[in-house]
Parts: structure tokens; C-alpha cells; sequence
């Protein structure tokens, strides 16, 4: 039997599995499989990785073929692949059952562990916990005395704890890693920890610390010699010093942090280059060139962005690279009010975006884990969009309207994202194909699209077929902290403090359109609203003392119109269930208004009912079976946050997420009388942030 050894850096998490291979055969395709990993061939490594898992599998060596699934999870999670990522990784754990091999489970967990802590919980159930399962690999890896999984286990759990803010628990683990790693004589993995260390000084603002174990890390890996792990490390450790060039100071402090950043990005690039590693280049190159911009160095960093975009058309799988070096090339231009090649740079740039399957907030070599969309990339949207308002002053007639019409998609395609990455699924592609004009179906309905940009709030109104637009001079600053005291103030109903602020927020977003509804006989108006502004109900703006929104207009809002099938009810055939829950239940209080609920709503139309006892999830699921529900009610207690996984409704048994309400509605989506509207009245159905 052979033993060989496979190196697996993912994203920022250090996997290192020993590997035992049987099958001649199956060895090759392994040893092409981890050279084309190498060179960054991603698609190659994973086709070898596949057939040597299927050589194992057909001659009945399960240990092998576990280890190759293992490796081929850690190949998928570099990629951004993350089901394929999970689902290798549940098979390697099913089979690992009966094997009776610790090492091999630790080593399971500890990947399945590290992929959790990168991506959204649409991967895993709730019980699924990737410290229990981190925990678990480290105890095992310590007990059968093998050191470098035991280094790559505490270095995981010290992301995790970073993650969530448990810096100085997080430190403790990422210490023990580097012990542990140089007891093994793997430099590059306490290096690695010691990377992971500095970026948990970032977050930390502890500047001096983060230099001085960044420089720990780069002497540990002058005495490794240049292979794809240590390339990744000085990576990791260029990103770190990057993120504390802004927070120097004074200017010279700045500019040895700068240097500090580029050496390293410069020893990665020399590795990648004579490894011919393009998807690690281009991104070297492209995190190199944002350095030369941080720095003002603007034409060297078009020259390497530029580089690092030619790298990334020429390998697999860099997608999630390209996008970035195309918004660098638009930023560049429009820098230099070359317009019309900024505005194809941004194009580019959302173009690669919307084409890109795995999750863009987990980005090749960062310090950070899990961002959403919005924090990563939604600003390349709103510059975009910015760009092209600028643009629109130039333009008059159908010019006009074709560009008022890509900016609305602009922003639409970006509501799509952002949707799709707080599911963490491609939620919208179901409905994409029947998207209808709202004007098809209601000609007295305008679609309201706020867009805050730095300095002033740019409004378009959808209407009759036709997008018109309007300009309100406020900063987006100002106009948000408006929106979050009238949020506020409208949670004290025994007063009046919110009607100034509703007013005020009146004249900077209805005042300026209202002439318009006018002329063309609006009675419904649709928002798709931004930012703080998604947490205030519109339909509060105060006209005067005594008028409000709601009682000149039908008001509504969506999270994006694309998102919408928009399509006429047939009312008579209406079908509704209600479920609510009134009695107390797992701690949490009765809720007598619930009742009150039930029958009021019952006095206007027939109802299905699920209440108290009968309001379970296996029940609501058998009422989604067995019925094809068009209003689906539900009243009870819930808790609604910026992360999905801490989003829930009560049941009387248990809790459901909106993962799962989701996949109970989604069926419906088939029928030709889908779920049309889902109502939830709860405790904080209304509260939460902006992103909840």
C-alpha cells in the first residue's frame, strides 16, 4: 500500500489529509489530479479526483476511496463549489461508519467543520454545528497523536471563534496550532496560523500585533521551500497588511505597510509564475494592483489588473477573480472620465457576476469569513448605476429611456444577488421566465426604485411602460438616518414624535414624483426600497397632521420586481390556511391576540386552520401537501435577524426557519395556483436590520 501525502490549502482554511491509495491506476490519476491542483487546473484535478474515487469504490478499498473524497471536498471548497463541496464530504462521513479509522474521521469532520464556517447555513441542518464538529476532529486528531491534523483543527476553530467575535478563545486555539505544526515540522501550517492569528489582530485593531505575527508567519516561511501552500500563505498575509494601510498613523507608517503588503504578494507571484498556477496568479496580480490603488499608483495598477485579467481568461474556475480586476478597470477609467470605457468595465464586471455559481462573499485568500452579497459586492451596482446617471445627462429621447432602462436592471439584478445569497440558493431563476410588466396587469400602479448614492437619492418611477426620473439633493447619509428615527419613532404609537420625520421623508421621496402619479392616475404604488428604507413602513409617510400615505395611494413593497410574478388573483377561488399559535410554548409567552386573529379574519373569508396543538411543522408540511394554498397566514412568536440562521417562527412543538418554510411553499410554485401572498404576524416580524 502507498502512502503518499496530499496538500490541500482551501480559501483560508489549511487542510492537510494523508492519503493511503491502493489501485496503480487510481494512484496516477491521483498524483495528475494533485499536479493539475497545483497548477491551478481545478476542472482537471477534479476530473482525475473522481475517477480515482471511482476505481477505489468499484475494487471495495473504502479506506482509499474516503481519503480521495476527502481530498476531492477540499478541492470542490477551494473552488467555491460548496454542495458539491458537502455532499463528498457527507459521503466520506457515511462511509466512514464501520471503518473504525479516527484519524480518517477527524480529518472527515475537520473538512466538513471548515466548510461550514465559509458558507451560509443553506448547507447544513440546524443540529449541524461546525464547532461541535471542529471540537470533535480535534479531540480525535490529539488522540490518535497525529499533529498536523490536530495544527489544521485548531486552526479552523480559531477562524470559527474569530467569526464570532470570541478573539481571545480564538487566539488560544490558533496558539496551540502553532505548536502543534511545529512539532510536526510543517512551518508553512503554523505559518498559516500565525496568518490567521494576525487577522484576528485586524479585527481586533491591533495594529502592532498584526505586523508582528504577520512577520512571524514570513519567517517560518523562509525556511519552507515555494509550493502552492506557502504561495497561498503570503497571500493571506499581503490581505492582512492591506486591510491596515487606511488605519495608519502617520504617512510613513502607511507607506511601510504598503511595502510590507507588496513583498509579499510579490514572493506569491514569482511561486504561482514558475508553478503556473493562473488561478493563483490572477489573483495575486489583482489583489497587488487594488495595493498600487490603495497607494495612487494608478497606471501600475491598470497594468497589473489588466495582467491579472488576461491570467484569469486563460485558466478554469476564475470567475470569481475576473469580476474583480473588470471593476478595477472601471474604477480606472472612470477615474480618468473615460465614460463610455468605464461604463463597459462595470458591464463586464456584473456580467462575470451574474454568471459566477459559488458564493462571491467567500473570496480567494481573505482574512474575513461569511460577508453577505451586499458588503462584498453590491457596491459594484451602485457605481455602476451612479456612473450611468452621470451618463444620463448627456442623453435625451429613446437614448434616454434605453439607459433608464439598464440602470433599473442594474439595480434589479442586484436585489436578484442579494436575495439569492441570504437564501444562499438561486431562488429567483424559478419565476425569471414569466416575468410580466406590471403596467400588463395594473395600469394604475408605478414601481418606485430608491437608489441612495453618496450625495443624493436618485428616484425612477416604472410607470405605463415608461421610467421617469427624479433627483433628491440629500446625501445618502442624512437620508438614511431620517428613515432608521422614523423606524424608531414609530414604535412609540402613544406619540407623535415620528410624524416631522415621516413628513420629511415625504417631501425627499413622494414631493418630487407626485405630479407625475397625478398625471397618470396612479392609485398603487410599488417600492423596491434600500437600505435602512426597507425597514420603515412606507405607507406611514405623512402627508400633513392628519393624512398619511396609505390614504391616497395602494401601497406596497417588494424586494425587486423581477422577484415578483406578477399575474391577477381570481378572488373567488381564493384558498387560505391560518396557523397561529396563542399559548405560552417553550418559554416564550401567550399571544391572546392571536384568537382575536383567527376570528376576525375568519369573519371575512374561510379559512383552513392550524392552531396551538394542531400547529406543528409536520402539520404545516401536510397542509402544504394536501392543499393548494394561495394566502398563507401565520401568527406566532418569531425572531427575524440579518442571518438566516438565526431567523425563526415558532411552533407549538418546535421552530421552523424560513429555509424551511421555504421548501415547503416552493412546491407550489409548479401548480397553476401557487402561494400568492404569505403574511406573518409575529413579535419581530417587522423588526431586524435592513438585511432581515
Amino acid at each position: 500500500m502507498l502512502r503518499q501525502t496530499i496538500a490541500i490549502v482551501i480559501l483560508s482554511i489549511a487542510i492537510v489529509p494523508t492519503l493511503c491509495f491502493g489501485a496503480n491506476d487510481a494512484v496516477s490519476m491521483l498524483e495528475r489530479g494533485i499536479a493539475e491542483y497545483e497548477k491551478g487546473n481545478i476542472g482537471e484535478c477534479i476530473a482525475n479526483f473522481k475517477q480515482a474515487s471511482a476505481l477505489f469504490e468499484a475494487s471495495q478499498r473504502k479506506t482509499d476511496h474516503v481519503e480521495t473524497l476527502v481530498a476531492l471536498a477540499g478541492v470542490y471548497q477551494s473552488a467555491g463549489m460548496v454542495i458539491l463541496a458537502e455532499k463528498a464530504y457527507k459521503e466520506a462521513l457515511k462511509l466512514n461508519e464501520g471503518l473504525e479509522n479516527k484519524r480518517l474521521l477527524s480529518e472527515t469532520l475537520n473538512g466538513l467543520g471548515s466548510l461550514w464556517i465559509l458558507s451560509g447555513t443553506k448547507y447544513r441542518e440546524k443540529e449541524e454545528d461546525p464547532e461541535v464538529y471542529l471540537s470533535l476532529a480535534l479531540g480525535l486528531a490529539r488522540e490518535v497523536k497525529d499533529q498536523e491534523l490536530e495544527a489544521s483543527a485548531c486552526n479552523n476553530l480559531g477562524n470559527l471563534l474569530t467569526g464570532k467575535y470570541f478573539f481571545e478563545d480564538a487566539e488560544v486555539f490558533f496558539r496551540e496550532g502553532i505548536e502543534a505544526a511545529k512539532d510536526a515540522g510543517r512551518q508553512d501550517l503554523a505559518a498559516f496560523n500565525y496568518s490567521n492569528l494576525a487577522a484576528n489582530c485586524v479585527l481586533r485593531k491591533e495594529d502592532q500585533k498584526t505586523i508582528e505575527y504577520n512577520q512571524e508567519a514570513e519567517k517560518l516561511l523562509d525556511l519552507v521551500k515555494d509550493n502552492f501552500s506557502k504561495s497561498q500563505v503570503l497571500v493571506k498575509i499581503g490581505n492582512t497588511y492591506k486591510e491596515i494601510v487606511n488605519r495608519a498613523p502617520d504617512k510613513a507608517q502607511a507607506s511601510q505597510r504598503i511595502a510590507l503588503a507588496g513583498a509579499a504578494y510579490k514572493k506569491a507571484i514569482d511561486i504561482f509564475m514558475a508553478q503556473k498556477n493562473s488561478r493563483g496568479l490572477t489573483y495575486a496580480l489583482g489583489y497587488m494592483a487594488e495595493l498600487y490603488e490603495m497607494d495612487g499608483r494608478l497606471e501600475e495598477a491598470r497594468e497589473l489588473a489588466g495582467d491579472a485579467i488576461k491570467v484569469a481568461g486563460s485558466a478554469d474556475n476564475t470567475s470569481d477573480a475576473l469580476y474583480r480586476w473588470q471593476w478595477m478597470i472601471g474604477r480606472l477609467d472612470w477615474n480618468e472620465k473615460k465614460v463610455e470605457e468605464a461604463i463597459q468595465g462595470y458591464q463586464n464586471a456584473i456580467l462575470t457576476i451574474q454568471g459566477v455559481k459559488q458564493d462571491l462573499a467567500t473570496v480567494y485568500g481573505s482574512i474575513h469569513s461569511h460577508q453577505s452579497f451586499r458588503e462584498k459586492v453590491g457596491r459594484i451596482y451602485y457605481e455602476y448605476a451612479n456612473l450611468l446617471f452621470e451618463h444620463l445627462k448627456t442623453k435625451e429621447g429613446e437614448q434616454r429611456q434605453e439607459l433608464l432602462v439598464k440602470i433599473r436592471d442594474a439595480i434589479e439584478s442586484l436585489k436578484e444577488r442579494e436575495l439569492s445569497d441570504y437564501f444562499q440558493d438561486d431562488c429567483s431563476s424559478m419565476i425569471e421566465s414569466k416575468i410580466n410588466e406590471v403596467s400588463d396587469i395594473d395600469d394604475k400602479a408605478a414601481v418606485i426604485y430608491l437608489v441612495p448614492l453618496p450625495d443624493k437619492i436618485e428616484i425612477l418611477v416604472d410607470v405605463a411602460k415608461e421610467i421617469h426620473h427624479f433627483t433628491t439633493p440629500v446625501s445618502s447619509e442624512e437620508f438614511m438616518r431620517e428613515a432608521k428615527l422614523l423606524r424608531h419613532h414609530l414604535e412609540w404609537r402613544s406619540n407623535y414624535y415620528y410624524m416631522p420625520h415621516g413628513k420629511q421623508m415625504y417631501r425627499w421621496i413622494i414631493s418630487p414624483i407626485e405630479a407625475l402619479l397625478q398625471e397618470k392616475g396612479v392609485e398603487t404604488l410599488i417600492f423596491v426600497p434600500d437600505g435602512a428604507l426597507r425597514t420603515v413602513p412606507l405607507a406611514a409617510l405623512c402627508v400633513d397632521d392628519k393624512q398619511y400615505l396609505v390614504d391616497k395611494y395602494s401601497v406596497t413593497v417588494a424586494p425587486g420586481l423581477r422577484l415578483m410574478e406578477s399575474k391577477p388573483v381570481e378572488r373567488e377561488q381564493i384558498k387560505i390556511l391560518f396557523a397561529g399559535l396563542s399559548e405560552a410554548r417553550h418559554g416564550y409567552s401567550p399571544l391572546p391576540a392571536v384568537d382575536r386573529e383567527e376570528k376576525l379574519i375568519k369573519a371575512i373569508c374561510d379559512l383552513d386552520v392550524l392552531a396551538n396543538n394542531t400547529f406543528t411543522q409536520k402539520g404545516l408540511e401536510s397542509q402544504f401537501e394536501s392543499g393548494a394554498y394561495q394566502v398563507v397566514h401565520i401568527a406566532s412568536h418569531g425572531q427575524f435577524r440579518r442571518n438566516l440562521e438565526d431567523t425563526f417562527l415558532l411552533t407549538y412543538d418546535d421552530n421552523f426557519t424560513l429555509n424551511e418554510l421555504e421548501n415547503m411553499i416552493r412546491p407550489s410554485m409548479f401548480r397553476d395556483n401557487p402561494v400568492e401572498l404569505l403574511t406573518m404576524s409575529a413579535c419581530q416580524t417587522a423588526a431586524g436590520d435592513d438585511r432581515a
